[in-house]
């Protein structure tokens, strides 16, 4: 390639495929990359995401292989800060392009796909891997990045003394041209932040430098400057930062509340559930064109063996008795029990009265078959989008917020777009476990390792308020990063004291459901007494081989699901508890030739609870499984008859939600399907 400047006869590049001089010169001599005007608007810039915001520290500071290191190794930055090479949780990537973080910039109509990867867990995680590396070089201790070089535990010990140049695989070498704090502070911002450090933030790390300075060393007041800097919105963002010169509202201090606490789980199965393997015809068939041979003619290779599934009766519905798949026998119990029922043929709908025949017409403000858009609906059920970035979930916590509920929304899978709403704050917390913040300050015993500053006030105070004109994605990390703090000095010590009755599977979404049994312990500390929990299992989009994947898939589902059924008995809340399994789309009734099946549209799902009146299936299951059906077309292609909104108004009512007027506005389509909602009393009971 190459770059040319025609007006002033300037050009970059030989010409040659991949010319490096060419790409470089069009991304710095890009008009955007040039105009001062951006700078003074707040909507431009972006949010770094993590992997690139470390590997920047690393090589902006010098890092270096020590001598005992053979190789280079970042073990724990996809799970500690959310994204590393070759770890993407899906073929999707890390984020989806159109995702924008809560706040200023959903109510500006801009994108941040980096948020989704940028909450409570992965910003503390991310500034302990890089306070670790500041500190100790680049090793596992204190939430480091690095590989298993040293036992960590050795560090607690009064007799050894930790040496950087064997105990860790590389150090930063960077030092600053002098000791002076203002010189050391310009230096470092402009290597950190392209020099758009403000200069509030520069005279608050200038002061810790000089105090650090002449109570230790130099050494010890550069790692305090690196510190702080790295926590800066300059370095996590790429505009300017206009502070106020005020501190951030401190959260309240949370009281008990003195009403019944009810919760809803919200469990995404990421990729699209393949509900017609789930729930199958088997006997007492009133239909010619719906029996388990229909199914099995359907499906091809993919069926299910009629001898392998389990029966479970069933009324109103097209036969007599249905057939799960053999990995769900818990479900099977749960409904026999009457604490689970089924939704047959349910998905995102904008209207009644779709065909094969007008399906594109009647349903064009979506785009079906899409799992980024079909996620998108499945988590706000708004399809006309009246309220732009708000989650059902979080649209029901608004709804009891404003009549003095004390509402809570805790996701334990990232970012979940199904809960964001205007009143509660999304609280992450991972599964894998809650690490403290900046631990390296209270861990080391040992009196030899001069590690570890406390940096929560100057933190806090470079994290202030600010005015109007400042950076969006700037004021959005900042309030990530209080909240986060906030969450963690509640939570570390509650949740390391909760001890559940029962022993979770050791799954993914068994870890989540323990996760959220264990916060549901913590009510009373975080005074709520309606919370609305977010979690998800991926690798449902299984186009090839289905079989072992989906057998995999519904025992973790099953087995997790039977553990929080027990705990939630233990702590005697079953009844206070529902649990939605959601996906963006079915698939296709006809298996493919991969021996799999595709992207489609109506599937069946479940609700769990104790308070569920199960033992049913609402909706109609399809009683044609033929092309010949009005609500099938090729490739297997099944139109809802149910749209989600007639389970999420049963969910609502439970919850606390009656007054009709208020439901419109949690579902904001709901008067377009008077005919098709569920009540509280078809889902729950009289």
């Amino acid at each position: 390639g190459k770059y040319v400047k025609t007006k002033k006869n300037i050009s970059f590049g030989t010409g040659n495929y991949g010319d490096l001089a060419a790409t470089i010169a069009a991304i710095l001599l890009d008009r955007e990359a040039k105009t001062p005007a951006l700078d003074a608007d707040p909507s431009a810039g972006a949010f770094k995401e993590p992997i690139l915001k470390f590997i920047g520290l690393m090589r902006s500071m010098e890092l270096e292989r020590n001598s005992t290191a053979r190789e280079l190794r970042l073990d724990r930055l996809a799970s500690g800060a959310g994204q590393y090479v070759y770890h993407a949780p899906n073929v999707f990537n890390f984020y989806l392009p159109g995702y924008s973080a809560p706040g200023q910039i959903t109510e500006s109509e801009l994108v941040s796909p980096e948020a989704m990867v940028i909450n409570a867990p992965t910003v503390v995680g991310f500034l302990n891997g890089a306070f670790s590396l500041i500190d100790m070089g680049l090793n596992k201790c204190f939430g480091g990045f690095g590989g298993d070089i040293m036992n960590c535990d050795q560090l607690f010990s009064k007799w050894y003394t930790y040496n950087q140049e064997k105990q860790a695989m590389a150090s930063l070498r960077f030092q600053p041209s002098s000791t002076d704090a203002v010189t050391v502070v310009d230096e470092l911002a402009l290597l950190l932040t392209a020099g758009r450090l403000n200069t509030a933030s520069r005279t608050i790390i200038q002061d810790a430098y000089s105090q650090e300075l002449g109570d230790t060393d130099a050494d010890s007041a550069l790692r305090l400057a690196q510190k702080l800097i790295i926590t800066t919105p300059e370095f996590h963002s790429t505009n300017v930062v206009k502070p106020k010169g005020k501190l951030r509202p401190e959260p309240e201090v949370p009281q008990p509340s003195t009403k019944q606490y009810k919760a809803v789980v919200f469990v995404n199965l990421n990729g699209g559930m393949d509900g017609f393997n789930m729930l199958i015809p088997f006997s007492g068939c009133s239909s010619g064109k719906v029996s388990y041979d229909n199914y099995k003619a359907a499906r091809g290779d993919i069926a299910i063996q009629k001898t392998q599934l389990l029966e479970i009766p069933a009324t109103g519905q097209a036969c007599s008795t249905f057939g799960l798949h053999p990995k769900l026998p818990g479900l099977k119990q749960m409904y026999i029990d009457n604490e689970l029922a089924f939704i047959a043929n349910m998905g995102v709908l904008q209207q009644n009265g779709v065909t094969e025949d007008n399906w594109r017409k009647l349903h064009d403000k979506t785009s079906l078959f899409s799992h980024n858009a079909q996620t998108e609906e499945t988590a706000n059920v708004d399809i006309y989008g009246k309220f732009s970035g708000l989650g059902v979930g979080g649209r029901m916590l608004d709804a009891l917020a404003a009549d003095d509920y004390k509402t809570g929304a805790i996701s334990v899978s990232g970012s979940a777009p199904p809960i964001v709403s205007k009143s509660s704050p999304v609280l992450v917390v991972s599964p894998n476990g809650y690490d403290k913040f900046n631990p390296i300050t209270d861990n080391v015993g040992n009196s030899d390792l001069e590690f570890g500053h406390d940096v929560t006030d100057a933190l806090k105070a470079m994290n202030g308020a600010t005015t109007p004109g400042s950076t969006f994605y700037g004021d959005s990390w900042s309030d990530k990063l209080l909240l986060a703090l906030s969450e963690n000095s509640l939570l570390y010590e509650k949740l390391q004291q909760v001890t559940l009755d029962v022993t979770f599977p050791a799954s993914h979404i068994g870890r989540q459901m323990a996760t959220i049994a264990k916060l549901m312990k913590t009510k009373n500390d975080r005074g709520k007494d309606r919370d609305v929990f977010f979690a998800e299992l991926g690798g449902w989009d299984m186009h090839f081989d289905i079989a072992a994947p989906l057998n995999n898939a519904f025992r973790d589902i099953d087995d997790s699901l039977v553990a929080f059924r027990s705990e939630m008995n233990a702590q005697e809340i079953w009844d206070q508890v529902t649990v939605v399994y959601v996906s963006e789309f079915a698939r296709t009734l006809f298996g493919n030739t991969g021996n799999g099946s595709d992207h489609a549209w109506g599937g069946n799902y479940f609700v769990a609870g104790g308070d569920i009146d199960g033992g049913k299936i609402l909706g109609t299951y399809p009683d044609d499984l033929t092309n010949d059906s009005p609500i099938i077309f090729s490739p297997g292609i099944v139109i809802p008859t149910t749209p989600w909104e007639a389970v999420w108004n049963s969910v609502a009512q439970w919850f606390g939600i009656t007054d009709e007027t208020t439901l419109g506005s949690v579902l904001p389509n709901r008067a377009q399907f008077a005919d098709k909602l569920f009540t509280k009393a078809d889902l729950y009971g009289a």
